[in-house]
């Protein structure tokens, strides 16, 4: 947790962002204790936003523990236990991964550990059958095994995208339309492609925001674009937030996002990338309120893509938001 203090609130780097019942099991996880994790999982039921989204944070913070083995060896058959060990499996091959990436020599993730990240993963399906968070494990783990049947899968019919892991992307989305970190999973498997990717996004276009209103979903092409941005080697690439593709992008965001979404399942993470967004195509009274309701908790991307010190940026993008919206006439 890092901290500072401006004219305003503290910026506040923490996982558990608004969410208070899961920064109460986080703590407890800290300090080895299992039972506030179950407890804030039951409780989260079959609500699949916010399961998927609460069990990817404790999986990042508990993965190097080893808390959740022992809550799944003192309750066998609970199907959130059980699930976590999924979560769990995954994100230590993906740490794993992201090791090897930062060495002089990468070499792949052993093959065995994939393999067994995901028979964890197919073990938490068959046990509670409508959860769509094992299937999201085994999207993340498609990237490390491309050669796996599952991420040779035809793609969806009438689109022009190419094999990948949809049959994977299809059981969660049959469980759970328009899952957020499925999709966002999806791009790490084709985001070396730019065409590819464009592809992708039309794709969801074509049906996303008529079958899931306040789709996070509609915030991903600002990811993938602040992404691109930040990888073009052009000084002016900030400008290209105030061309029409991008202000309409951003408005969708917005309107069908913002405007849209309940208040307990908008990520920290987009909205940042939409304050992001707003700010750069001069929609300063939009950004305020985006601003207003990410409160203390900022997020390092997107403000580590434009600046080297992202906390000074995002402060910057605020304080200007909130000094223009005062001195408006």
């Amino acid at each position: 947790m890092s901290a500072t203090q401006d004219n305003g609130p503290t910026v506040v780097y923490d996982l558990a962002g608004h969410d208070s019942a899961l920064r109460v099991a986080l703590v407890e996880a800290g300090v080895g204790r299992w039972m506030a994790v179950r407890d804030l999982l039951d409780d989260t039921g079959d609500n699949w936003s916010l399961r998927t989204s609460r069990s990817q944070v404790i999986a990042s913070a508990v993965a190097r523990t080893d808390i959740i083995s022992r809550w799944s060896q003192e309750e066998r058959s609970n199907p959130d236990a059980l699930m976590m060990r999924a979560r769990v499996a995954t994100e230590r091959v993906l740490i794993a991964h992201r090791q090897q990436q930062q060495l002089d020599e990468p070499q792949p993730v052993a093959h065995s550990a994939v393999v067994s990240a995901r028979q964890v993963c197919e073990n938490a399906s068959q046990v509670n059958k409508a959860d769509p968070v094992p299937w999201i494990c085994q999207v993340a783990l498609a990237p490390l095994d491309r050669n796996h049947l599952t991420s040779r899968q035809p793609a969806p019919p009438g689109s022009l995208l190419p094999p990948g892991p949809w049959g994977l992307l299809q059981q969660v989305d049959g469980r759970h339309l328009g899952n957020r970190e499925a999709h966002h999973r999806l791009v790490r498997f084709i985001e070396d492609d730019p065409v590819v990717v464009a592809d992708y996004l039309a794709w969801l276009d074509t049906w996303v925001p008529t079958q899931v209103p306040g789709s996070p979903l509609l915030v991903l092409p600002l990811h993938v674009h602040a992404a691109r941005r930040q990888a073009d080697d052009d000084q002016l690439a900030h400008l290209r937030w105030q061309t029409a593709l991008m202000r309409s992008l951003t408005n969708t965001a917005w309107e069908g996002w913002f405007l849209r979404a309940p208040l307990d399942e908008r990520s920290a993470l987009d909205l940042n990338y939409l304050a992001h967004a707003l700010f750069a195509a001069f929609e300063l009274a939009k950004a305020d309120k985006v601003f207003q309701a990410i409160g203390p908790y900022a997020t390092k991307l997107p403000w580590a893509l434009v600046a080297d010190d992202p906390e000074s940026a995002f402060l910057k993008a605020r304080d200007q938001c909130r000094w223009t919206v005062a001195n408006m006439l």
